[in-house]
């Protein structure tokens, strides 16, 4: 096997801890430290910030400089990659191997293509890859359908549905989808987007690009889901009229037609949670997972089992297209 990957988990909220623990766990990869600017983790043990014995009593430091020498970064701090992006900066320029949860890093180019050229960049000089992956962006609504193309002739259309039944999730994500918020403040914040879940864009843009399909466009929406009678978490309570969760919709279109359909739907006591992938081609396929995927277990594996793929691919920016088995692509057009 050779020897083990060092690993430093860069970001220690819920997703970079449960991340660790997993790492931990893995023979073929070795924590060597933490990184977080919390004056509360750093200069702690990764052992206690994770609050798990399985995790190796290796330092939790404030910068990357401070930390030891390392082959990979598994990244978990942040989502807008504008906000994010120095870190990925310094992270490259110490020619570590990169992969993130950031949902816009699935593909940078919608909405941050300079960012996106100049990471791609620093990793082509500095012999690294970067990726940016998890289970939503990276996997349920864009690697699967996809993946699932692979016995098609030809494909006509995607659609897509995730249904998440968000009482049962992290409070992190019942306040990003809004959870007891009255429909004004809903609105406001949906208008500043400052709160729905990130990525369904980038979502749309993977799967097109993977299928070889050009689009016009992305067309997006939100809105609340209203509770008719008061609704109790783990974490809190929604009064009747208040938000129980969001509805999000993504839909790419060439020529006036929609070709790739997404929805997500995030609410606190949804009858049956589950993942949908529907292609329309030949043949079609229709795929459910009942219950869904669950993503705060599920983002820490798509990440750490990413990395053997990743460091086979070429240096460079890479997303998930990368990493994949065959699938179809729509035939070239001439001019």
């Amino acid at each position: 096997m050779g020897e083990p990957l060092r690993v430093i988990q860069f970001g220690l909220g819920p997703i970079g801890c449960d991340t660790a623990r997993l790492v931990a766990t893995r023979p073929e990869l070795q924590l060597v430290a933490g990184v977080d600017v919390d004056p509360d983790k750093a200069g702690c043990s990764l052992r206690a910030v994770a609050q798990s014995d399985a995790v190796p009593d290796v330092p939790v430091v404030a910068s990357l400089a401070e930390a030891p020498a390392a082959d990979v970064a598994l990244h978990t701090a942040g989502s807008r990659l504008d906000a994010i992006a120095d870190q990925l900066r310094t992270v490259l320029a110490a020619g570590l191997d990169c992969v993130s949860s950031s949902e816009e890093l699935c593909w940078p180019w919608y909405r941050h293509p300079e960012i996106a050229a100049e990471l791609d960049h620093l990793a082509t000089e500095a012999g690294a890859r970067l990726l940016g992956t998890g289970v939503n962006p990276g996997y349920v609504l864009d690697l699967l359908p996809v993946l699932l193309t692979a016995p098609c002739r030809e494909v006509r259309g995607v659609y897509a549905r995730r249904v998440v039944d968000l009482g049962t999730r992290r409070p992190q994500l019942q306040a990003k989808a809004g959870f007891g918020m009255t429909p004004e403040e809903f609105e406001r914040l949906a208008t500043e987007q400052a709160i729905g879940h990130v990525g369904l864009e980038e979502s749309v843009c993977l799967i097109a690009a993977g299928l070889g399909w050009e689009l016009d466009g992305v067309d997006f929406d939100m809105e609340a889901v209203l509770a008719d009678e008061a609704v109790a978490t783990p974490h809190g309570q929604a009064d009747a009229g208040q938000a129980v969760g969001s509805r999000q919709r993504a839909c790419g279109h060439r020529g006036g037609e929609g070709l790739v359909e997404l929805e997500l739907e995030m609410v606190a006591g949804v009858a049956e949670p589950h993942d949908l992938v529907r292609i329309a081609g030949h043949p079609p396929l229709t795929v459910q997972v009942e219950g869904g995927v669950a993503g705060d277990a599920a983002t820490p594996a798509c990440m750490v089992n990413a990395l053997r793929s990743l460091r086979l691919a070429p240096p460079g920016l890479r997303t998930a297209l990368d990493l994949v088995v065959p699938h179809f692509v729509a035939p070239a057009t001439g001019d």
